[in-house]
């Protein structure tokens, strides 16, 4: 994860266009400012993402970018780490990241990620990977008192893998792996 490492120091190496590589990608929305509050304990995954076909996984690894989105820009790690097994070290990376940002007052600039791919090929011994292809849009840390500790640029072309797995009829990321970036 060595692109992302400060979205993960920042966390390290994660929707909202199409499952095709063939369609255009889109950005994501803009999320909207939630408390940095724990949510409930049950995570609310869009429809499209919760079966257990090929296709289903693609739309929760969407899903899993377009929140730890909404983790940087709120402050707030709950979901991801109840999306994530003990297993995800980049996801731990991910939460870590979220917390020091909240607990040490800092600033990040919005996380954006362009999903332009997310297709898995299926299940093979109880993981489901799943392959995102994404733009990532670069970003900036700053401290409390506006100095800058980290920037990131922007990344186009990053393919990672995510391992899924169903635990109690829902998907959790077993793991994160960078694959490349292409430039």
């Amino acid at each position: 994860m060595r692109v992302l490492l400060g979205v993960v120091v920042l966390a390290a190496g994660l929707t909202a266009c199409g499952g095709s590589s063939a369609e255009q990608p889109k950005t994501l929305p803009t999320l909207a400012s939630v408390s940095a509050a724990p949510s409930p304990s049950a995570v609310a995954v869009p429809s499209e993402a919760a079966g257990e076909t090929p296709q289903a996984a693609g739309e929760f690894a969407k899903y899993v970018y377009a929140e730890l989105e909404r983790a940087f820009a709120t402050k707030d790690n709950s979901t991801i780490a109840r999306l994530s097994l003990p297993s995800c070290k980049t996801c731990k990376l991910y939460v870590g990241s979220v917390q020091r940002l909240r607990e040490m007052n800092e600033s990040i600039t919005p996380v954006r990620f362009t999903v332009r791919s997310a297709v898995s090929p299926g299940e093979f011994n109880g993981v489901t990977s799943v392959d995102v292809t994404f733009d990532f849009n670069g970003s900036r840390r700053t401290a409390s008192d506006g100095s800058l500790l980290l920037e990131e640029k922007p990344q186009k072309g990053v393919e990672e893998e995510l391992d899924l797995k169903r635990v109690n009829g829902e998907w959790r990321i077993a793991a994160i792996k960078r694959i490349r970036v292409r430039g």
